[in-house]
């Protein structure tokens, strides 16, 4: 079934979707844990309390819809809170012992397991132009490592979204040919049953 979009804040990705017949409020990272189910006199109430804007679109499945709302978040961020964002990260982990920065490359290990390339490769680009990782071989090659993983990551997301994209048209495709097929076998028996004298043809 269809999954239809009623409302959302294209800033942070919140939104209220529909699906069979059930209302739902949907947030980043998008797991199933996150969505929450609405009674139907709630949704007019979650809309004004999450300030959301009327948004009607219609989505083939989760993932084309995560896939919006994802790309509405990218449209709005601001591209100067995210580099003052970077310059802070960079001066608070500009003290930080090697120690402490492979604690880091560890759990950036964990977030990208998790699925989170995006997240993970913000923090490399940070991490790798510390004074700190040029100047020791491991930490700078763990990076380098940990970028390539992000962009493979990145590469089958793609190919997935194209897979499924490609799927779709597949069954559209055998859907329409299944209908004429079945359109042209019933144009034929009813001839065949008219000939024989089955029946009578309705005059025109």
């Amino acid at each position: 079934m269809p999954i239809e979009l009623k409302a959302s804040s294209p800033a942070d990705g919140w939104a209220i979707v529909a699906k069979d017949g059930e209302h739902y409020v949907v947030r980043p990272p998008y797991r199933l844990a996150y969505r929450q189910r609405l009674r139907e006199g709630q949704v007019a109430s979650a809309v004004r309390q999450l300030e959301l804007r009327a948004d009607r679109a219609v989505f083939s499945d989760w993932w084309a819809l995560i896939h919006h709302l994802r790309s509405g978040m990218a449209r709005h961020a601001d591209p100067d809170l995210s580099r003052k964002a970077a310059e802070a990260s960079r001066r608070i982990l500009a003290d930080a012992s090697v120690e402490d920065l492979h604690r880091l490359l560890d759990r950036l290990d964990s977030r990208l397991e998790g699925g989170d390339w995006r997240g993970t490769e913000r923090n490399v680009e940070v991490l790798i132009d510390l004074q700190a990782v040029s100047a020791d071989i491991d930490l700078y090659r763990r990076c380098r490592r940990l970028q390539k993983r992000c962009a493979e990551a990145q590469r089958r997301e793609e190919e997935a979204r194209e897979d499924k994209r490609r799927a779709l048209d597949g069954r559209q495709e055998w859907l329409a040919s299944a209908r004429a097929a079945y359109g042209s076998r019933l144009e034929e028996v009813s001839g065949r049953i008219v000939r024989q004298g089955q029946v009578s043809p309705i005059a025109a």
